[in-house]
Order: C-alpha cells, then sequence, then structure tokens
C-alpha cells in the first residue's frame, strides 16, 4: 500500500487478474486516487474502479 500511497494523483496502468465478478485479466488505465490496506482505487474512464492488490499482476506509470 505504501507504494501506491506515494503516487496518488498520478496516471497509471493495472494489469489484474480474473477477481471479483472480473472473469478475465483485465488492463486498467487512470488516475490513482487512493489505496487502502486492501485494494487500489483509480479514477478510469469507466468510472471508479477498485482492485484488491491480489488481483495485481503488474502495474506502472504512465506518462501523460
Amino acid at each position: 500500500p505504501e507504494h501506491f500511497q506515494r503516487f496518488v494523483g498520478r496516471r497509471a496502468r493495472v494489469r489484474t487478474a480474473a477477481f471479483a465478478g472480473v472473469e478475465e485479466s483485465a488492463s486498467v488505465v487512470g488516475e490513482l486516487i487512493g489505496a487502502s490496506e486492501h485494494e487500489v482505487m483509480l479514477a478510469a474512464p469507466e468510472g471508479i474502479v477498485a482492485i484488491p492488490y491480489a488481483a495485481i499482476k503488474r502495474s506502472h506509470l504512465v506518462e501523460e
């Protein structure tokens, strides 16, 4: 969580495995708006997306 909290306000891409109702892997791009002990939250074009840490396969910042 500390790693993600340092970059709140920055744009990121998070690649995920299937999780909580999402049957296949996905790639979400958006502004990192929060990071709790259990999940990271992105403001993506499709809305606010909460991704559990256990579902994250890879993530990195995206240049604007």
